[in-house]
C-alpha cells in the first residue's frame, strides 16, 4: 500500500492517519474533510496516498490532531494543513488548507517537535522553547489567559528552562523539561493535569508526583494523561477507563499513579503517542482506549514490524518508528 517504501512512523487521528516512510515521504488516508489529508481536495482515501507537496523534501516527523495535521521537514520547517478553525494551523488566519503549507512564523527557527491536539497545537524549537497556538480556552496554550492565537506564540513560562517534548491533548497540554520534570496546563476537569485537583491552569505547572523521578515520555489524551519514567514504569491519571489494564480501578485519579503492568525499562519502549522514549525498534503494540461511552478496548497486542532509526530530536536527538494515538486512544509501542 506504501509502494516499496518501509513505514518508520505512523500517526493516528480521530478520522485520518499519516505514515512516514524511510525516504521521508508522507502518506495519508481516511476522512478527507477540511483537507486534512493534504491532497488538495476533501475526498476520503480508503488506501494510503502519497502527499505530493513534499516531493523533493524529507519529512522527519508527523502529528495528527482532530481535523488537522502537522509535519516537520529535515531543514526544521513546520508545515500544517486541514481545518483552520481557531488558528490551529498557525498561519495567522482561520482558513482551511487543502495542501501542506509552511508555518512562516517559525522562519529563522528550527522546529524539532510538534504535537497536534484537538483545537490547538504545540511545538518545540532547537533552542528549547515551547510554542503554542489555536484555541485558548481553559488556558491550554499556557499564556496566562484564554485567548486564541492565530500564530505560534512562545510560552514565556518556560523562560530559563529547556523543553524537550510536548503533547497536546483535547483541552490540555503537557511538556517535559531537560531535567525530566513534567508540567501541565489547561483544563483540569477529571484531574487530567495531575495536580491533585480539578482546577484549570492558565500557566504551566509542575506535576509534583514526579519529584525525584525522570520522565522520558508523555501523552495527552482527551480526558486523561500518561507518562513513562526512566525505569520503564507507566503512570496514568484522570478519567478514562484504562483501569482494566493500568490501575485496576475505574476511579478518576487527580494525581499520577503507577500503572500495572510495568513495561520493564525505558529501553523496551519506543514511543508513547508522539514522544520518544527509546530508539529501540518496536516489536509489539498495546492499545487502550474508548470512544464516547463505550467500554475499554484493551489492551490488544499485535506484532509490529521493526522500524528503522529516524531523525527525531524531541528528547535524544535520535529515534525509531512510532505508533501514535489521539484523544481517547492510547498506543504504546514496545
Amino acid at each position: 500500500m506504501l509502494g516499496d517504501e518501509r513505514a518508520v512512523s505512523v500517526a493516528a487521528g480521530a478520522y485520518h492517519s499519516l505514515a512516514l516512510t524511510a525516504d521521508g515521504s508522507v502518506w495519508s488516508w481516511g476522512g478527507g474533510f477540511s483537507g486534512q489529508l493534504g491532497h488538495g481536495d476533501e475526498q476520503d482515501q480508503l488506501l494510503p496516498k502519497k502527499i505530493e507537496t513534499f516531493a523533493g523534501r524529507r519529512v522527519v516527523a508527523v502529528s495528527v490532531g482532530l481535523y488537522h495535521s502537522i509535519a516537520i521537514t529535515a531543514d526544521g520547517s513546520a508545515w500544517s494543513w486541514g481545518d483552520g478553525d481557531y488558528g490551529r494551523l498557525g498561519h495567522g488566519d482561520q482558513q482551511d488548507q487543502l495542501l501542506p503549507k509552511q508555518v512562516e512564523a517559525f522562519a529563522g527557527q528550527r522546529v524539532v517537535a510538534v504535537s497536534a491536539g484537538a483545537r490547538h497545537s504545540l511545538a518545540t524549537t532547537a533552542d528549547g522553547a515551547a510554542w503554542s497556538w489555536g484555541l485558548g480556552g481553559a488556558g491550554r496554550l499556557g499564556h496566562g489567559d484564554q485567548q486564541r492565537q492565530l500564530l505560534p506564540k512562545r510560552v514565556e513560562a518556560f523562560a530559563g528552562r529547556r523543553v524537550v517534548a510536548v503533547a497536546a491533548g483535547g483541552i490540555h497540554s503537557l511538556a517535559i523539561t531537560a531535567d525530566g520534570a513534567v508540567l501541565s496546563w489547561g483544563d483540569g476537569v477529571s484531574g487530567r493535569l495531575g495536580h491533585g485537583d480539578t482546577q484549570n491552569q492558565l500557566l504551566p505547572k509542575k506535576v509534583e508526583t514526579f519529584a525525584g523521578r525522570r520522565v522520558v515520555a508523555v501523552s495527552a489524551g482527551d480526558r486523561h494523561s500518561i507518562a513513562i519514567t526512566a525505569d520503564g514504569a507507566v503512570w496514568s491519571w484522570a478519567m478514562e477507563p484504562l483501569a482494566s489494564w493500568a490501575t485496576a480501578t475505574s476511579r478518576t485519579s487527580c494525581c499520577p499513579s503507577r500503572s500495572k503492568p510495568s513495561l520493564g525499562s525505558a529501553s523496551s519502549l519506543c514511543r508513547l503517542r508522539n514522544t520518544i522514549a527509546s530508539p529501540s525498534p518496536p516489536t509489539a503494540v498495546f492499545m487502550l482506549g474508548v470512544w464516547a461511552n463505550a467500554a475499554a478496548l484493551g489492551p490488544r497486542r499485535g506484532p509490529v514490524a521493526p522500524a528503522a532509526a529516524q531523525e527525531d530530536r524531541a528528547i535524544r536527538g535520535e529515534g525509531a518508528g512510532a505508533v501514535r494515538g489521539f484523544a481517547r486512544d492510547i498506543l504504546i509501542v514496545c
